[in-house]
């Protein structure tokens, strides 16, 4: 039969080419020669002729092969970083930068350790990420940190969760990488935000900075708003209650030390103008209106103060 000929002929011919390729791969290997190493691989993954002291002896090749990718990437990761601390910009250096990153990866998933791959590549994305928040600095301006610093790393998270999108088998290990990397970013704000006695409109802003990009991400396909809820919403009460503590006894104190008069307001505009804003806010304060100064109300200085404080707070 032709065919049992031509697997006949064909089997002394692999079973030789078999015998050789450990040495070949060591060459290869001992050259750095990664890429044909990969194809020599690849070619004895898909050879018909089985021998199990050769295949033992390549798949201790192919470890090594895996491990020397992997060092070779995360090299690469350590010398960016240091790179960018000093802010030395000089692309294609470092033994190719991020070309090399990216060839060692698609390497790994040639040879089927593509989570393998995607780790080490949503490694790199960290170790950039950590560099460029290293170099935010905190200004006067709590909200302005939050912006800068939630633009940066949440762009990051939705720039990953588009590459990746037409690739599902990935997306579990996309989501534990973008919670850690969330859970990164919301302890900054904890640290130098909310914990440093924020005033309420901080509180407020932040919060609602943060929603407005987990509303963004939604429309990327993933959904993180939960995660800011469970990691951010303890801190953030507790920072609430101690504001609103701290604003009751404010107003306490400056009751006990107030001696009663009538709060002039300059003139009778300003009187009426203060009579529409309680009642927008649900307070009929009509009764207090002075009948010997149009422009005082009966109503001290500090109660009308706390009314405005207590309704912005409910």
């Amino acid at each position: 039969m032709p065919v049992a000929e031509s697997v006949a002929i064909k089997s002394p011919d692999e079973s030789a080419w078999l015998n050789e390729l450990p040495a070949e791969l060591d060459d290869c290997i001992a050259h750095r020669d990664m890429e044909h190493a990969v194809e020599l691989i690849m070619e004895w993954k898909s050879c018909n002729t089985k021998e199990a002291t050769i295949d033992a002896q390549l798949t201790l090749r192919e470890t090594q092969i895996v491990q020397l990718l992997s060092e070779k990437a995360r090299f690469i990761f350590i010398t960016q970083f240091y790179v960018l601390l000093v802010q030395v910009r000089r692309p294609g250096a470092l033994h190719g930068g991020p070309r090399a990153i990216k060839k060692a990866i698609n390497l790994l998933t040639i040879l089927g350790r593509a989570s393998q791959a995607v780790d080490l590549y949503l490694k790199k994305r960290s170790t950039v990420l950590r560099t460029t928040t290293r170099e935010l600095t905190m200004s006067e301006e709590p909200l302005s940190y939050v912006r800068q610093l939630s633009q940066q790393f949440l762009d990051v998270i939705s720039d990953v969760v588009k590459e990746f999108l037409m690739q599902p088998e990935h997306f579990s290990l996309i989501l534990h990488w973008c919670s850690g990397e969330l859970s990164v970013m919301l302890s900054l704000i904890r640290k130098h935000v909310i914990e440093v006695a924020p005033t309420m409109a901080v509180l407020a802003h932040t919060w609602r900075i943060l929603m407005i990009h987990c509303d963004n991400l939604i429309t990327v396909g993933v959904d993180l708003s939960f995660e800011v809820h469970r990691l951010l919403a303890p801190s953030l009460k507790i920072a609430i209650e101690t504001n609103f503590s701290n604003i009751i006894e404010s107003v306490r104190l400056r009751v006990s030390e107030e001696r009663w008069k009538a709060y002039h307001m300059e003139s009778e505009s300003n009187v009426n103008r203060f009579i529409e804003e309680m009642s927008d806010m649900g307070l009929s304060v009509d009764w207090a209106l002075s009948t010997t100064q149009c422009s005082s109300i009966n109503i001290t200085q500090n109660a009308c103060h706390f009314s405005r404080v207590a309704f912005m707070l409910a």
